[in-house]
């Protein structure tokens, strides 16, 4: 097993384990998909690494949650994606220009 993170640690780059940290991102990882059956990209390509990203919601609003996800948690939600969605930006304008 400790063999198997030194090798995941260094298939991630530094810089972008760096850049995350940077972005505030609270919690995230990285997957090493090469020997998965993934999709295609449109050029036939499988994606052989796989990065999430997490931000976690409010915990009073979690709280509220009795029975499936009400306005409070939709609007919450919204509020995060908007964030993620505007990472995800960014780290595929770092990547790309990293490479």
């Amino acid at each position: 097993m400790k063999q198997e993170l030194l090798n995941s640690a260094e298939m991630f780059p530094g810089w972008l384990t760096e850049w995350i940290i940077a972005q505030n991102i609270p919690l995230w990882g990285a997957a090493d998909l090469r020997d998965s059956s993934t999709p295609q990209d449109e050029k036939g390509a499988t994606f052989p690494f796989g990065l999430s990203l997490i931000f976690p919601l409010n915990p009073q609003i979690m709280a509220g949650i009795r029975c499936g996800p009400n306005q409070p948690y939709a609007d919450e939600y919204a509020i995060w994606n908007f964030h993620l969605d505007d990472r995800w930006k960014k780290i595929y304008v770092a990547i790309v220009c990293a490479v």
